[in-house]
């Protein structure tokens, strides 16, 4: 990824802005949460959210390079979709979930010429009897999201002339563990390694055995194996050699 200042990109300063326009709107409905992705058809990009914690969060770790509505063109045909049925797994929303409490979503779509924006719309709400309730509020949200086009023209303009390229974003070299799990990509079918797999791998990269790691860890030689073959399975391996294979393309280094 290019050396990019998030701190003082566009997208975080006008989050400010933003969160005046969304108050009133959260207030009246139990969200909690905006962020509005503009793709363009072009690959450029920008983002703007209420949190700026969370955006920061969100491009810093790379995640535009695996987000659902920037790299899933099949999304773009629908009127709206509820962050559940994108899977319990996909990394975005479990970061959401775990370190903002954002529990549940919706994300309406807008066609426009050159390309589409995706309305974010979050809340705490945990109980999945919500999902119900946003699907019946999708003609409020496309009400308020209508109104935030016409408040929002200065911030909009703004922030296009800071339009990101896709291509630039690394994933790979910005997954780290939460709560003690690394979480993977699209590739790995959004899976992750535990803390404990990801310890026998570093062993087992590094050159040691199975059998001196089971000894290392005082645990069986079967009950190593066991693990190792968890992990195989999870990065699509059938041998030792691929294994250190895709740990390299991780960037999991041993230790």
């Amino acid at each position: 990824m290019p050396a990019i200042n998030f701190k003082k990109h566009a997208s975080l300063l006008l989050s400010k802005d933003m969160a005046e326009i969304c108050q009133p709107f959260f207030r009246k409905f139990d969200y909690c949460f905006l962020n509005i992705i503009r793709l363009y058809d072009d690959g450029r990009v920008f983002y703007l959210c209420d949190n700026q914690a969370w955006l920061q969060h969100y491009l810093t770790n790379g995640f535009p390079e695996i987000g659902a509505f920037e790299q899933n063109p099949l999304l773009k045909a629908h009127e709206y979709v509820l962050w559940s049925s994108l899977g319990e797994t996909d990394p975005i929303l479990v970061y959401t979930k775990e370190i903002f409490n954002v529990r549940h979503g919706i994300t309406l779509i807008f066609p426009f010429a050159g390309g589409y924006d995706y309305f974010n719309f979050g809340t705490h709400q945990e109980d999945r009897s919500i999902l119900g309730d946003m699907c019946g509020q999708v003609a409020e949200l496309k009400q308020f999201s209508q109104l935030f086009y016409e408040k929002a023209r200065r911030i909009l303009t703004q922030n296009q002339k800071h339009a990101l390229a896709l291509a630039d974003f690394n994933y790979k070299n910005s997954i780290r563990p939460l709560d003690e799990k690394l979480y993977l990509g699209p590739t790995y079918s959004y899976n992750y390694l535990t803390k404990k797999e990801l310890a026998y791998l570093n062993k087992l990269i590094a050159g040691q055995t199975i059998p001196e790691i089971a000894a290392l860890a005082q645990l069986s030689t079967r009950t190593i194996e066991k693990h190792i073959e968890n992990i195989k399975e999870k990065l699509n391996c059938r041998t030792q050699c691929e294994l250190g294979y895709q740990a390299a393309k991780l960037g999991i280094k041993n230790t």
